[in-house]
């Protein structure tokens, strides 16, 4: 019985010890979770660095080579604004001779020159004196347009040859003895005519200053010239006068087509440029760009050329020439020439999105014909 009394009071003891355990348990407040980290805010990236402004360091000089008259005064026109926005000394070097302009380009002693398809044609063909040790074809290329040549024949006043027509044996014709291109024009003219080139007097001509005054004067009756050359004014204002011939291309074809078998870089239009006395006169109307050599620098070509492009308006009105300094002339030249575009050139064209591919299979084209030139006559 005691035993059951002392197993009975332990069980209640410990009843006792669990219960007050239980209830304090229960009474003890739980602790409330730890609070969510904050939000981790992402660092945004800063702007990008704006582009670096391409600063282009024009030469401190360039050196460019024209004939003398209309291709100098037409040059000062723009090359004066041009000199004073970049900078650079610009200078002109002034020649008579073809052969020698063409030979400083290629050498890279000049950046350009400014020369027509016929002359062009003469010294890539190394014709008519121009087939020297140092000369020869070399790789031309093309800047931009440079005037629109409206060509004829002169004659004075007071002549009484008015058409093609009506050159016979015995007229007296200027030659120029200062450069070979005459020889292919004169060949044209008097295919048209058939007239003997032996049949005609040919009176020479050492400058180009000379050759109006040797009309004006009498003492010769026709020469290939210029209606915009300032010498062209100067025979213009004399008593004597001077006219053109006109070449009928649209009454005369059969004619027009002997004359283009001799001279095919020429073609025919109204002449609109120039003296009173030639506007309106069917004569010859072309296309003459800057030449320059494929080794010039093309950032050079590129800036030079846009510059003249931007500044247009700025020097169209400096000389008569300068008006077709287009970027329309320009692409004229490209769909025409067979003389390949410059590097520069080609780059400034495709940034305007004018060049095509149409333009670009016709440039490999000159490209692989001028190279055919450049390399026969370095194997001969």
């Amino acid at each position: 019985m005691k035993r059951y009394l002392i197993k009975l009071a332990t069980g209640i003891i410990l009843m006792a010890i669990v219960g007050a355990l239980v209830f304090t348990g229960c009474t003890e407040e739980e602790e409330p979770p730890p609070p969510p980290p904050p939000p981790v805010e992402e660092e945004e990236e800063p702007p990008p660095p704006p582009p670096v402004e391409e600063v282009w360091e024009w030469p401190e000089k360039l050196f460019l080579v024209s004939g003398p008259g209309m291709g100098v005064e037409a040059l000062t026109g723009w090359t004066a604004l041009m000199s004073a926005d970049t900078g650079m000394q610009i200078r002109i070097v002034e020649i008579d001779n073809t052969l020698l302009r063409f030979k400083w380009i290629a050498q890279g002693r000049f950046f350009h020159n400014i020369d027509g398809n016929a002359t062009t044609v003469e010294y890539l063909e190394a014709s008519l004196g121009n087939n020297l040790r140092d000369t020869g074809p070399f790789q031309v290329r093309v800047l931009w347009a440079a005037s629109q040549s409206n060509l004829g024949y002169m004659t004075r006043g007071d002549s009484d040859i008015k058409t093609v027509h009506d050159i016979k044996p015995g007229t007296k014709i200027v030659e120029w003895t200062f450069g070979a291109a005459m020889e292919t024009t004169y060949s044209a003219l008097l295919a048209w005519a058939q007239v003997d080139w032996d049949d005609i007097i040919w009176v020479p001509a050492s400058n180009f200053p000379i050759i109006p005054r040797l009309i004006t004067g009498g003492q010769a009756d026709l020469t290939f010239f210029f209606p915009t050359a300032g010498f062209t004014y100067e025979a213009e204002a004399t008593p004597e006068g001077i006219s053109w011939i006109e070449l009928p291309a649209d009454e005369d074809p059969e004619g027009a087509k002997r004359y283009l078998e001799k001279q095919p870089t020429h073609s025919f239009g109204t002449i609109s440029l120039g003296v009173p006395s030639a506007i309106g006169v069917r004569g010859l109307d072309m296309l003459s760009p800057l030449l320059s050599s494929a080794d010039s620098d093309p950032d050079l070509v590129y800036h030079y050329i846009k510059w003249m492009d931007e500044n247009y308006d700025r020097y169209k009105d400096t000389h008569a020439n300068n008006l077709s300094m287009t970027l329309d002339n320009t692409m004229r030249i490209m769909e025409t020439s067979f003389i390949p575009a410059h590097e520069g050139l080609v780059r400034y064209l495709t940034e305007l999105g004018k060049w095509t591919p149409a333009h670009e299979a016709r440039n490999q084209q000159n490209i692989a014909l001028l190279n055919r030139y450049v390399e026969a006559y370095q194997e001969a």
